[in-house]
C-alpha cells in the first residue's frame, strides 16, 4: 500500500462530503420512490475516485 499524499486525503474528504450531500439530496427528493438512475452518477463518481487515487 502506498502512503497517501495530504492533498489526496483532502480530495477524498471533500469528495466524501459531496457524496453525502448528494445522497441526502436524493433522499429528500426521491423519498417516495427508489430509482436506479439516482445511483448511477454516484457509482460512476466513486469509480472515478478509485481510478484517480489508485
Amino acid at each position: 500500500m502506498r502512503k497517501a499524499r495530504p492533498e489526496g486525503l483532502a480530495f477524498i474528504f471533500s469528495a466524501g462530503k459531496l457524496v453525502s450531500l448528494f445522497r441526502q439530496t436524493v433522499n429528500d427528493f426521491g423519498r417516495r420512490r427508489f430509482s436506479a438512475l439516482t445511483l448511477l452518477p454516484s457509482f460512476s463518481f466513486l469509480s472515478f475516485l478509485v481510478e484517480a487515487t489508485g
